[in-house]
C-alpha cells in the first residue's frame, strides 16, 4: 500500500494493516563527476547537516525507519550497529569552514572565493515522499548555508536525466530484493558504465574487494564480516545520504488468514492464504 492510502484502510471496519521491514531503501545520491562533490570531507559535511530521523518521521511517521547505508536490515548480513555519521550540524559547519566554505552573512550562502556553495537536487514530481523529503532537506542544509534549488520532473524525464549523468544530486530509490549481492548493482565501480545503475559514479577499491569477497565465500560468518566492512566503507565515504527505509504495508480482508510472507516478495505464500469457510460470502465460493 502508498501511505497516503493506509491511514483511510485502517479505519476501515472490513480491513487489515498487515506490516513487516521492506528490501527497499531512498537516497539522495551525489554526482562524484561534479566537481564540487569530489571532496569526501564536503560529502560528509552535508550529512552531518540532515537528521535523517526527524525527516522520516515528519513524511512517513511509523512507516518507515531512517536507512543504515546501501544495506537494509531485511538482510541478516547486515549489522544493524553500523557506525553512522553523526547528525551534527555545528560540527558540518567547522568542517565546511575549514574546506574554505566560510558564510557570508548578506547572502546567508557559503562561499569559497567568489563560489557559492550551492547545487541542485532532482527528484520525480510523482513521488510525493521523495519531494517532501528533497523539501526538508533543503531547509536543513540552508540552516548551515548551503543553498539548494529544487529540481522536480516528470518521471520519464528525471530517470532519463540521472541515467544520463545529469544532474548534482538526486533523490533515488532502490529495490535489493532477495540477496545482498544486489548491491554491486548499484555501489560497485563494474556498474559504472553508460545507463548503468552506478548514477553516482561511486568507486572506491576497497569496497569493491570486501563486495566481491563476500559475495564469492560460503562461510556465513565471514559472508557477514565482509559485508559489513563494504557497508562501512561506503557509509564513511558518504557518496549518498541514505534516507530511510520504508517498510512493507499490506491492506487485506480481515476474512483472509495469512501464512508468514517475505519482505522481498509478499506473494511468495500466496497459494496458502484462504477465508475459512464460515466466514465467505458468494464470490468466495470459486470452486
Amino acid at each position: 500500500m502508498r501511505p497516503e492510502t493506509v491511514t483511510a484502510a485502517a479505519s476501515h471496519p472490513e480491513l487489515k494493516i498487515m506490516m513487516s521491514p521492506g528490501s527497499d531503501y531512498v537516497f539522495m545520491t551525489f554526482n562524484l563527476r561534479k566537481p564540487l562533490f569530489a571532496s569526501r570531507e564536503l560529502r560528509r559535511a552535508i550529512t552531518m547537516a540532515v537528521d535523517r530521523q526527524s525527516m522520516t518521521t515528519a513524511v512517513l511517521d511509523s512507516l518507515a525507519r531512517p536507512a543504515i547505508g546501501p544495506t537494509v536490515r531485511y538482510f541478516p548480513t547486515t549489522d544493524t550497529t553500523l557506525r553512522q555519521i553523526p547528525y551534527d550540524p555545528q560540527a558540518a559547519a567547522r568542517v565546511l569552514d575549514s574546506l574554505g566554505w566560510r558564510l557570508d552573512p548578506k547572502a546567508n550562502v557559503r562561499k569559497n572565493g567568489a563560489r557559492e556553495l550551492r547545487f541542485r537536487i532532482a527528484y520525480p514530481s510523482t513521488s510525493k515522499n521523495r519531494q517532501r523529503m528533497a523539501v526538508i532537506l533543503a531547509e536543513q542544509l540552508r540552516k548551515v548555508g548551503i543553498a539548494v534549488d529544487l529540481d522536480g520532473m516528470e518521471f520519464n524525464t528525471f530517470t532519463g536525466r540521472i541515467f544520463g549523468k545529469d544532474f548534482d544530486a538526486a533523490m533515488h530509490n532502490w529495490h535489493l530484493g532477495t540477496s545482498p549481492a544486489s548491491i554491486r548493482e548499484l555501489w560497485t565501480s563494474k556498474a559504472i558504465v553508460a545507463n548503468g545503475n552506478n548514477i553516482g559514479s561511486y568507486s572506491n577499491p576497497v569496497f569493491d574487494v570486501y563486495v566481491d569477497s563476500a559475495v564469492s565465500t560460503f562461510d556465513p560468518t565471514r559472508k557477514k564480516t565482509l559485508y559489513n566492512r563494504a557497508y562501512q566503507t561506503a557509509i564513511d565515504d558518504a557518496p549518498a545520504i541514505w534516507l530511510y527505509e520504508p517498510r512493507l504495508v499490506l491492506g487485506l480482508s480481515k476474512r483472509l488468514r495469512t501464512t508468514a510472507y517475505r519482505p522481498d516478495a509478499w506473494w511468495w505464500s500466496f497459494a496458502d492464504w484462504y477465508i475459512p469457510e464460515n466466514e465467505r460470502i458468494a464470490r468466495d465460493q470459486v470452486k
